[in-house]
């Protein structure tokens, strides 16, 4: 039986050539989505040099993303039961994309502040998802594993190359 994501309890096997690229999509949504925390040191440092963010404005940022991504979760363990997992992960979809393309381009800090807030809103309830369907796998260790090495992976890259194209691109590049 073909595995359904409208929010019923269902499992699929990991293993099967089928279902590899459903757990590719879940480890890149789960690696997109949190790669802006993980790459923070050199994005902070851009914030500050580019929008000319003190210290104590850049932490809010980061504190308002990451307590935004946390504080998803809440809602996740209602909407999760109630709304088709389809629609919902469209809708929070768009508005991180949107979210983050229009971070590329403000730079008045309280805009940013907000903008980014709802964005890990989003990001986080993206995030809780691929994790509840991570764990829908049959072999959700493994799936695990890769969630955490895509992550760390993406993390990692970015860290290396994203300082060489702030020169040319700016902060927007990270968004």
């Amino acid at each position: 039986m073909p595995p359904t994501f409208d929010g019923r309890r269902t499992t699929f096997d990991s293993t099967d050539p089928n279902s590899k690229g459903r757990v590719a999509l879940i480890v890149l949504f789960s690696s997109v989505v949190g790669t802006l925390l993980l790459m923070a040191p050199a994005v902070a440092s851009q914030l500050q040099l580019q929008l000319g963010l003190n210290p104590s404005q850049t932490g809010d940022l980061f504190s308002a993303e990451l307590g935004a991504m946390s504080f998803a979760s809440i809602p996740a363990l209602w909407w999760m039961k109630k709304f088709n997992i389809r629609t919902m992960s469209t809708i929070f979809g768009v508005v991180f994309i949107a979210g983050n393309v229009s971070s590329a381009y403000i730079d008045d800090y309280g805009t940013l502040l907000a903008v980014r807030f709802l964005t890990s809103l989003a990001g986080g309830s993206l995030m809780v998802l691929c994790m509840s369907l991570a764990a829908r796998t049959r072999d959700r260790n493994r799936v695990y594993g890769l969630w955490v090495m895509g992550q760390l992976s993406f993390g990692a890259i970015g860290l290396a190359v994203l300082p060489r194209f702030f020169d040319t691109f700016g902060i927007g590049i990270v968004y």
